[in-house]
């Protein structure tokens, strides 16, 4: 049977919710919905190579997409508009135990992923409506998540722009020249979708967060991006081959759950009081980032490792410990520890590696020992953090 995942069914009422999510999901066949207007939007989960969290503070980023996880959303025409709440991440309303209510809340948070389709969906009416574009037709709305939730992966934004490509993909069926025409139609342009994934958020949601990851998101691959005010966004994002970056290992730890408009907030104040330490150090991040691309270029990944190193030790002294956290120190200690470079690749929990150039082949040298290290520590560690890119079509 194609179901993702497990569900621990305690009661009458979740065992309810999960038969109902997949009698709306799954056909006859308990194959999922297929054939004439059905569509499925996808986005996968994105790591920070160099220069975050500049991003935030008009600086610049490298970043890549981790096809290892992605959010699917499903859509089907049906009689009325019904977004379908997933039987684990929406479960919010009973519990069969404290114990259950808090390992819930630990990894999903107290919000699921239907309010982000909902949100997405509304945001998406809206466009429609000022560009005099009708919806005419009603559709069912579900969705998937391989992402872990609240490490710094992104998960959250993955499940907005895949609702968005498959809305797209959806209302573009009488369209010429499908979701591309659809969005010029909209008026909107490829490096204006960036902005409106974080419109979803911000201003549908009350969400504090930043271009970055909707970027990568949207435009997939590996994208070096410039967030300086008086560079123009059309000419601020630049793809560049994925075949540039080398072997890359991902680690996270979902006992690392956190908020990144938290962790960000104080240091917003400092930089905006003109704090000369968080001032100049977001202009050396954004540096870092174009060390990094400098690097890639040249397949001088002894320098990237530098400038992955770096760009940690001088988030941590901006940020301090208390709020990188312990866990997270012993993490990137970990790494560290067995010659990988390492980052986070976003506000913590989780962290792409490097392994340091020595005489042994990239990607070949022997990690059970730092497996197992790590699974002591919570964490979990995953290959080949690359992939190809997918665009506003895919």
């Amino acid at each position: 049977i194609p179901v993702s995942g497990r569900f621990d069914i305690g009661n009458l009422s979740q065992y309810r919710d999960t038969l109902s999510f997949y009698a709306q999901t799954l056909d006859s066949e308990l194959k999922p919905h297929h054939g004439a207007g059905v569509v499925v939007g996808r986005a996968c989960a994105r790591a920070a190579l160099a220069g975050n969290p500049s991003d935030g503070f008009g600086g610049k980023t490298v970043s890549l997409l981790v096809t290892n996880y992605a959010a699917t959303v499903t859509m089907r025409p049906s009689e009325r508009l019904v977004f379908v709440p997933h039987p684990e991440y929406d479960k919010d309303h009973e519990f069969t135990s404290m114990g259950e209510l808090l390992l819930t809340t630990e990894l999903n948070g107290y919000y699921g992923g239907l309010r982000l389709l909902r949100a997405a969906a509304k945001r998406f009416a809206s466009l429609c409506e000022k560009a005099l574009v009708p919806l005419t037709a009603n559709f069912t709305m579900s969705y998937e998540t391989t992402i872990p939730r609240m490490v710094g992966l992104s998960g959250s934004s993955a499940i907005i722009t895949a609702a968005l490509r498959a809305l797209l993909k959806f209302y573009s069926t009488l369209e010429e020249g499908g979701p591309i025409g659809l969005l010029t139609r909209l008026g909107i342009s490829e490096a204006q979708m960036p902005q409106i994934i974080l419109d979803v958020e911000e201003k549908e949601l009350g969400i504090s967060a930043g271009l970055q990851d909707r970027v990568i998101q949207w435009y997939g691959g590996l994208v070096a991006m410039d967030f300086a005010p008086a560079t123009p966004r059309e000419s601020a994002y630049t793809r560049l081959p994925v075949e540039l970056l080398p072997p890359l290992y991902l680690a996270y730890n979902t006992r690392l759950l956190g908020d990144s408009g938290k962790v960000h907030s104080p240091v917003r104040a400092r930089f905006a009081a003109g704090d000369p330490e968080v001032v100049q150090g977001m202009a050396t991040l954004a540096a870092l980032a174009n060390l990094a691309v400098t690097a890639l270029h040249a397949g001088d990944y002894g320098a990237l490792c530098d400038a992955m190193d770096e760009n940690f030790n001088l988030r941590r002294r901006i940020y301090f410990d208390k709020v990188v956290g312990a866990r997270n120190l012993e993490m990137i200690s970990l790494a560290r520890t067995h010659g990988l470079a390492a980052k986070f690749t976003g506000s913590g929990g989780a962290c792409i590696c490097l392994k340091r150039p020595t005489t042994e082949s990239p990607g070949t040298f022997p990690l059970k020992a730092d497996e197992e290290a790590g699974r002591r520590g919570g964490a979990r560690l995953a290959r080949g953090a690359r992939a190809p890119g997918r665009g506003a079509a895919d």
